[in-house]
């Protein structure tokens, strides 16, 4: 009785720590994504597909073979808002918040 007591507590931590990281990440993105968007030269979008099939990404580590999703992507303002479901132009800048849970 007493492993089943340790492997629930271990499991209510792990999912404490998940909250607590998924917190932190929300909160540093909207404020990255904030601090780029009071730039006009510039388009800040989250959270975008990116075509990467044209992209050997193994030269990267990147085990992803079509689509890459970053936290935070950064176009020049003239970028328009079509409806797509990847963007296949790479962003100037691309963002991947890590936390370190």
């Amino acid at each position: 009785m007493s492993e089943v007591l340790d492997i629930e507590k271990e499991l209510i931590e792990d999912e404490e720590a998940w909250e607590i990281g998924s917190l932190n990440h929300s909160i540093t993105q909207a404020q990255i994504t904030t601090l780029l968007g009071s730039d006009k030269r510039f388009r800040v979008m989250v959270e975008l597909s990116l075509e990467a099939r044209q992209i050997d990404l193994t030269q990267f580590g990147i085990k992803a073979k079509d689509e890459l999703k970053p936290d935070i992507c950064l176009y020049p303002h003239t970028v328009k808002g079509k409806r797509r479901l990847r963007m296949s132009e790479m962003p100037l800048l691309a963002i991947e918040i890590v936390s370190p849970t």
